[in-house]
């Protein structure tokens, strides 16, 4: 057999093994994984970054890799207005060419409009559209601090209102990132997310650098203070409840100028399902209120169920601030009468025998009886304990044998 016959009979394997190689190395260019191969290169080129797709510009590759970057593929997909299809338009060109101005790319992303209230970028942060928002955050120009002129917000605002903790993460990732930035109402980010209830935004916030969890907005309130309103306001939830136990760990107040305590301030509010939360906790001070007990503001603001929830903790001090001659000072009697009762009050305080005065003054019979009771009683056992250990007729030998410990 001839040499030709020979290879006339193989140009079907021929022709098949061309297209294979041609498809291989269309596969070296373009790949399914997140960077695309050059041929001739072996450097990953990223494939959601403008930087890294412009740079192939008059390159073999350059036209697939736009066409494929998933930001605009999927900005493409959703653009079905003719206002959004003239950005994302506008965005190709300016991609393709590389004749545009940083600063033309930048306000076609970040001050554009393309909703009825926001841009491109604050749309994508709140959506939680992580391919669009990796995509414009590498354009040139553009920052991730860019205020919106509805509310002044930054995408960081928006992302975190909605908790969307993807877009939040590569938001706070971008250089540069102010993650204490202020809309028109002096809120960070950190306050939307608590006003929210968004739970999980709230842990990437107060885990984020530079993070100021005692920031105050122009109404003078607190993520924290939010946080507690936002629980009586709404239905309470478990979101909500680790809201607040977040924040009191990483040491929120209320703002740098207040030095009061949750536990005071729920007190002081009358909100007892914070004061029942805040009480279970580990790390919160039972008697410390910033200048005043919350014991004690609980008598002033005559709330017994407080007192009773206050008086059941392990760790209450019943005498710092001398809540029972408050009470009978301002004639709380039923509190007084509860105080009275509570096995650790010091009825040799200075502040018991003023009560007790003051109670014998008023005529307050009842209270006056609780209170000589517990006077009687405590001399009672003084003298039965000093009886016990300083009679020196009592001794080992006057205890039954039964009593007497083994030889």
């Amino acid at each position: 057999m001839s040499i030709s016959n020979r290879l006339g009979s193989h140009r079907m394997p021929v022709v098949a093994l061309l297209i294979l190689t041609a498809t291989l190395l269309a596969g070296r260019i373009l790949q399914a994984a997140d960077v695309a191969i050059v041929p001739g290169d072996t450097r990953g080129i990223p494939r959601n970054q403008w930087p890294a797709i412009a740079a192939l510009r008059g390159q073999p590759a350059f036209m697939s890799a736009v066409d494929s970057a998933p930001g605009l593929a999927r900005l493409k997909w959703i653009a079905h207005d003719k206002m959004r299809k003239e950005i994302v338009t506008q965005l190709h060109e300016h991609l393709f060419t590389g004749k545009a101005q940083d600063s033309e790319v930048a306000h076609l992303i970040g001050k554009e409009q393309w909703d009825t209230r926001q841009t491109l970028l604050h749309w994508a942060a709140s959506e939680g559209e992580t391919e669009i928002v990796q995509f414009l955050l590498s354009a040139p120009g553009v920052t991730a601090n860019v205020v919106d002129g509805t509310h002044g917000r930054a995408p960081l605002h928006c992302a975190s209102r909605q908790g969307q903790r993807p877009t939040m993460e590569l938001l706070l990732a971008a250089r540069g990132i102010q993650v204490n930035a202020r809309d028109w109402k002096q809120r960070t980010p950190l306050h939307l997310a608590v006003i929210s209830g968004q739970d999980d935004a709230v842990m990437a916030l107060v885990n984020a650098d530079s993070i100021d969890v005692t920031a105050v907005d122009e109404d003078g309130k607190s993520p924290l203070q939010h946080a507690m309103e936002g629980w009586r306001r709404a239905k309470p939830s478990s979101a909500r409840q680790h809201i607040i136990k977040v924040l009191i760990r990483f040491g929120a107040g209320f703002g740098p100028m207040s030095d009061v305590t949750p536990l005071y301030w729920a007190v002081h509010h009358d909100h007892s399902d914070i004061v029942e939360l805040l009480l279970k906790m580990e790390g919160v001070d039972v008697n410390e209120g910033g200048g005043n007990q919350p014991l004690c503001e609980a008598v002033m603001q005559d709330r017994p169920h407080l007192v009773t929830m206050l008086l059941e903790h392990e760790n209450i001090d019943v005498n710092a601030g001398h809540p029972l001659l408050l009470a009978v000072q301002i004639r709380h009697l039923r509190i007084a009468r509860m105080l009275a009762q509570h096995p650790r009050l010091d009825v040799t305080s200075q502040g018991f025998q003023q009560a007790l005065q003051m109670a014998e003054r008023y005529g307050y019979t009842q209270l006056v009886s609780l209170m000589n009771d517990r006077c009687s009683r405590r001399k009672l056992s003084r003298s039965l304990t000093s009886g016990l250990f300083k009679n020196p007729c009592f001794s080992m030998d006057s205890v039954h044998d039964v009593h007497r410990p083994a030889q």
